[in-house]
């Protein structure tokens, strides 16, 4: 029998359990990423929690094939409620929603242009990590189709919601009837 849980508290978990993830295997992670691009690309602290961001929004895009719709776009809105907490405390102008948006926003567009939707992903981490690896044509510096197809696969690792909901049943918070749905 599945575990059940409120919707609200799921998507908690989920968004602490990325920053927590990323943060334990940060070193590991950096030093692959380093081995294979050198120079090229400049890590800090910052790159660890785009990662992070960048983990949140593609494991979104899985809700839509796991849950019903309404409950997805419920559990969308309950995880941009989770990272919006979390927006507080980083003081202005960084808004964690809008960049999860943007992320939504290079994936779709991607699938919509026929590319892997990695890609669009891929080529904002490559802005975020300050990557320098371009390739010039006829005078035209071009981001490096190796290194943002690398990127954007980095954060892609296993489906967190899917492994989630086969242990969990997601209790619907937000009404006082106490509906439940899978």
């Amino acid at each position: 029998m599945k575990k059940q849980i409120p919707e609200e508290k799921a998507a908690s978990i989920f968004v602490k359990s990325v920053f927590y993830g990323i943060e334990k295997d940060w070193h590991d992670i950096s030093s692959q990423l380093k081995h294979i691009l050198g120079d090229s690309l400049i890590l800090d602290d910052l790159s660890q929690f785009y990662l992070s961001i960048a983990v949140i929004a593609i494991q979104m895009q899985t809700l839509p094939g796991l849950l019903q719709k309404e409950q997805a776009s419920r559990m969308r809105m309950n995880i941009l409620a989770e990272v919006s907490s979390l927006n507080r405390g980083m003081g202005s102008g960084t808004d964690l929603v809008e960049i999860i948006l943007n992320h939504e926003k290079a994936w779709q567009k991607a699938i919509i242009n026929n590319e892997q939707p990695q890609i669009g992903i891929g080529e904002i981490l490559f802005d975020q990590f300050n990557c320098n690896k371009t390739l010039s044509f006829e005078g035209t510096s071009y981001r490096n189709p190796f290194v943002v197809d690398l990127l954007g696969m980095a954060p892609m690792a296993g489906c967190w919601w899917k492994e989630f909901l086969d242990r969990h049943k997601l209790i619907n918070d937000s009404s006082m009837k106490g509906d439940t749905h899978t």
